[in-house]
């Protein structure tokens, strides 16, 4: 009989944990009223505000996930025990995060950069 590695029972763990949270979702919407209706979350009404909203609620994503991808670098860093390959791939990591960061960071200035060349006077 095979044996479960600990990151396969992690996995299994974390979809068992998703799965429990998505069954719940109908039960809660059912105690709600009758009717169900999705609002607009983006509320644009032209191209830009929705381009605007769009850059707006991907800084919101990634921001996140850089903070994550730095705390993994960390993890990795101090995991290493001077194995360089782990060393390489910590710092690997970071710079990604950097990298990825910036141009997300970029990215929102660029919009408003387009927006103010485009802008007829």
């Amino acid at each position: 009989m095979k044996s479960i590695t600990r990151k396969k029972a992690l996995i299994i763990c974390f979809l068992i944990v998703v799965f429990a949270q998505v069954s719940f979702v109908g039960q809660v919407f059912a105690q709600a009223t009758k009717t169900f209706e999705i609002p607009n979350p983006v509320n644009a009404t032209s191209f830009e505000a929705l381009v605007q909203a769009i850059a707006k609620w991907f800084v919101r994503i990634m921001v996140p996930v850089a903070t994550i991808i730095f705390l993994y670098a960390g993890f990795l860093f101090l995991t290493s025990g001077g194995d360089e390959e782990k060393v390489k791939k910590a710092k690997r990591a970071v710079t990604y995060a950097i990298v990825g960061l910036v141009i997300v960071l970029i990215g929102a200035g660029f919009i408003t950069l387009i927006k103010s060349i485009l802008e007829v006077k």
